[in-house]
């Protein structure tokens, strides 16, 4: 399911697309028909600086990475109720030339800090931490273990799921494991709104914990508006990453995964 949703966004990619398009225009050039071929070499060019202006979804990316506040605990938690602390994965690399924290993204740090404090304010709270990727449960068990003595946790109080290739697997999961308790869902902000809603069509119940914001919030004195609408790498990354989530929104709702 992961792999086609990829597939999806990244074939609907400005850079993708601008390659193609210049590829098929170079091609009509040498085979004697410069006049079309320098047409698409023109609009791929286009595509590429049109889709490298992150202004163009910034507003719709930022509303949507602000959809859940950042999470006060004492406000939003029921203290005393069980309570798990599902932090889930993202980014992890098996090589064991790295230390366990530079095996992970930086997104994926954010969303375990955000676990930690939580847990820390809950002391009956337990963390389950999804550690994604292909690599075989024991190397993703070993990486666990290192980061529970990095961050001096419980380990009775941590546990992983480790088989996850999706947000809809870790709902299942916790859906099967833990239905009836408190949770607390840790995940990137950008990605809050869709894990969210998997997580309630399990019927669970469930409270926002968003973490990793990468937009300031609108009306913010650090705001600057003009980087928006300079092409940048950001850009092209931006707008594929809002791509990438409203494939993902749309094939949750249609299949259900």
């Amino acid at each position: 399911m992961e792999t086609f949703k990829l597939v999806i966004s990244f074939l609907l990619s400005p850079l993708l697309i601008c390659l193609i398009l210049q590829s098929l225009g170079w091609l009509l050039y040498w085979r004697r028909q410069p006049r079309y071929g320098l047409i698409l070499i023109a609009l791929g060019g286009v595509v590429l600086w049109v889709g490298s202006l992150s202004g163009l979804t910034f507003e719709k990316r930022r509303a949507s990475e602000w959809t859940y506040l950042p999470l006060n605990i004492h406000e939003s938690v029921e203290v005393g109720q069980p309570t798990v602390i599902v932090v889930l994965g993202t980014g992890y690399n098996s090589d064991p030339m790295l230390p366990a924290n530079s095996q992970v993204s930086g997104g994926f740090h954010a969303r375990l800090l955000e676990g930690v404090r939580v847990y820390h304010a809950l002391p009956d709270s337990q963390l389950l931490i999804s550690v994604a990727g292909t690599a075989d449960s024991a190397k993703k068990t070993e990486f666990l273990n290192s980061m529970i003595r990095l961050l001096q946790l419980d380990p009775q109080r941590v546990k992983a799921i480790l088989d996850a290739e999706s947000t809809f697997d870790e709902a299942d999961h916790v859906a099967l494991n833990h239905h009836g308790e408190q949770i607390v869902l840790v995940t990137s902000a950008g990605h809050m709104p869709r894990a969210f809603e998997v997580f309630c069509d399990k019927d669970l119940a469930v409270t926002a914990a968003p973490a990793d914001f990468f937009f300031t919030r609108s009306g913010s004195p650090d705001e600057k508006i003009w980087p928006r609408w300079a092409p940048s790498t950001d850009g092209i990354n931006g707008n594929r990453q809002w791509l990438y989530e409203q494939v993902a929104g749309i094939w949750h709702r249609v299949s259900g995964g």
